[in-house]
């Protein structure tokens, strides 16, 4: 399972290391005697010859050691400063190296270095105000995030899902033991009954979206039939107030199953301000990928307008995978 980790990066310390590490990824060739083992890997990780890296202090009676090592390739870490959430990245790599650490960062005023260290890439911009990622998570409107930490599964899940932090380019990486109880908690059963939970707004939506037996993918601007094209919310359904799924047909535009529908839903395209669609600097190179996207490039979303915008906006800053060049 996939975890989120928290770390805050608005104290003086924290923005220098962000600026010096993480946006100015780091050599590799010329510290390739201190990361030692992990040089080979790395490189193999970062062809460009440099990663961003970032660390935590063993913190007080060795507390971020346990959290530390509930982390696996795959993870997202989320940066934080000054009431928002504003950067994020797929942890690719962890290594324990206070050599390195120390070289990069110094020492605290305790005489400890962030030796708890960790690679990550796919670096995106975010726009999130305590307050939303609160929301998602069930904290307290009022929740600070503070230290270094790692999610439970279900907080995590919920961030994955509502903000499209899945890696394909880095799988999750379980422990060995993380597996076994993963495998022990099912208890010999694969298939379970559950009930599931109506989305009573989605009939008036789609015969709002789709009132005849063919529609036009606002995005690609390809005619389908009705079946081949999904009343899709701009805004993720699960991060909406009830007033928001009822904002019918403003929430929502029709998007195509032939990949529409799940660039949008993953991120790898986004609406500007005036309606143009953006591509993502982060999609993955492939022939077929490639010659989608480049068909979307340019084009108008045919959805877009005023009482839209906000919602756009909102997968523009939650959704739309950016990188920081």
């Amino acid at each position: 399972m996939r975890r989120v980790i928290l770390q805050p990066a608005g104290n003086a310390g924290a923005r220098k290391h962000y600026a010096d590490t993480i946006a100015t990824p780091v050599p590799l060739q010329e510290n390739a005697q201190l990361l030692g083992v992990d040089y080979q890997s790395l490189v193999k990780l970062y062809p460009s010859g440099a990663a961003p890296l970032w660390g935590a202090t063993t913190g007080e009676k060795d507390i971020n050691v346990g959290r530390y090592d509930r982390m696996s390739t795959g993870d997202y870490v989320m940066f934080a400063a000054e009431g928002r959430i504003f950067r994020g990245g797929t942890v690719t790599r962890k290594f324990r190296n206070a050599g390195l650490a120390t070289k990069l960062w110094g020492t605290d005023d305790r005489n400890r270095t962030w030796e708890l260290m960790f690679a990550v890439d796919e670096l995106r911009h975010f726009d999130l105000p305590y307050a939303d990622f609160n929301q998602i998570v069930g904290y307290k409107a009022n929740n600070v995030i503070q230290g270094f930490s790692v999610l439970d599964e279900t907080r995590s899940a919920l961030l994955f899902d509502q903000l499209s932090l899945d890696s394909d380019t880095y799988p999750s990486t379980p422990t060995v033991g993380a597996l076994q109880n993963l495998l022990a908690g099912l208890k010999g059963e694969t298939e379970r009954e559950v009930k599931g939970v109506q989305r009573l707004e989605q009939g008036l939506l789609r015969r709002h979206l789709l009132p005849s037996l063919e529609g036009r993918c606002d995005l690609c601007g390809r005619d389908f039939p009705a079946q081949m094209l999904i009343a899709a919310h701009i805004k993720k359904r699960a991060a909406c107030s009830t007033w928001e799924r009822l904002d019918i047909p403003a929430i929502a535009m029709l998007a195509c199953k032939f990949g529409c529908d799940s660039l949008f839903e993953e991120g790898y395209i986004s609406v500007d301000t005036a309606g143009s669609i953006l591509i993502s600097d982060l999609a993955q190179p492939s022939t077929a990928l490639d010659a989608y996207l480049n068909m979307l490039a340019g084009r108008k979303c045919s959805a877009w307008r005023p009482d839209r915008a906000a919602y756009f906006g909102w997968h523009f800053n939650h959704t739309f995978k950016m990188s920081l060049a």
